[in-house]
């Protein structure tokens, strides 16, 4: 009982406060900031056989991509109308990118249990690292948040508070190139030979996902119509995995000149083996931004 009544009156305080301010109704608003975003994600490809097959006891090939990104930019604006001197709804769109920071590196090995007398392998047995690097490529998440949220606000005429949330349609984007080392293994009775290429491969694809953003902050009215506001702000969506995308084309191999045509059929034996898997990305960060105000009366 005493919390009800204590509730009821801070409500009709909140609400007489407010009525005598007369605050105007309409607010427009333009912000910039920065996104702290946290992404760790990458995709593994790997293959290991043993065993006796034409001289061969051991073969495989690896392939591991990381993308990592820290933060980066934001800017948007909206308006918010009033229809309580305390209470109203709001209109936000936003745009958020951060580049990614990608590795890619790629082992190869392989071992070969007999290879004098009448048979020939190639290359010895060994180990190959093989790094990538992919110079001007431009590796990047970004997402437009468009929210609706209900306002409540506090304080004075001069400085004033602020707490809002609401559902968010989020408009994302993400672009990552790496690479596949795909490992050959070919010869008849006389010769045999292993061999790798190396297969670009690239995730580009946009999606809309819905989630919720909720955030705080404060604005000082440095005129009657004028303000400069502060607001931290966290935009939560849910996680979406993707598939990478293989460049089907004829390729050279590393060790010899074999010309390998990869298909369709290849990046099928790979999904129906297990062998690789996608990315998973989040479009949810945390926005800290500095903006204005203006009042429209």
């Amino acid at each position: 009982m005493k919390k009800t009544v204590f509730f009821a009156a801070l409500v009709l305080a909140l609400a007489t406060a407010g009525m005598a301010q007369n605050l105007p109704r309409f607010e427009l608003n333009l912000y910039g900031g920065y996104g702290l975003k946290s992404i760790d994600t990458g995709t593994s490809f790997y293959y290991n056989w043993t065993g006796s097959y034409y001289w061969m006891d051991a073969w495989g090939a690896s392939s591991n991509f990381n993308a990592t990104g820290s933060g980066g930019p934001g800017f948007g604006g909206g308006f918010a109308f009033y229809f309580h001197p305390n209470i109203g709804i709001g209109f936000n769109f936003g745009y958020f990118r951060t580049a990614l920071d990608t590795v890619t590196n790629s082992d190869m090995w392989w071992s070969w249990t007999y290879t004098s007398g009448n048979y020939y392998a190639y290359p010895d047995s060994g180990y190959l690292d093989e790094p990538m690097s992919m110079a001007g490529v431009s590796n990047y998440f970004q997402t437009i948040p468009i929210s609706l949220n209900a306002i409540l606000r506090f304080g004075r005429e001069r400085f004033q508070g602020y707490f809002s949330f609401g559902p968010t349609l989020f408009l994302n984007k993400i672009s990552v190139e790496s690479e596949l080392a795909y490992m050959l293994y070919y010869g008849n009775w006389s010769y045999f030979a292993v061999d790798v290429i190396r297969v670009p491969t690239s995730i580009n694809e946009s999606w809309t996902s819905i989630g919720a953003d909720f955030g705080a902050g404060f604005t000082f009215w440095v005129a009657p119509a004028f303000g400069i506001f502060f607001d931290a702000r966290y935009y939560l969506s849910g996680t979406k995995t993707f598939d990478w995308t293989y460049s089907l084309n004829e390729y050279d191999g590393l060790f010899e000149n074999l010309y390998y045509d990869f298909t369709q059929e290849d990046v099928n034996w790979l999904y129906d083996n297990g062998l690789i898997n996608g990315i998973e990305i989040k479009p949810s960060f945390l926005q800290i931004a500095l903006g204005i105000k203006i009042r429209l009366y």
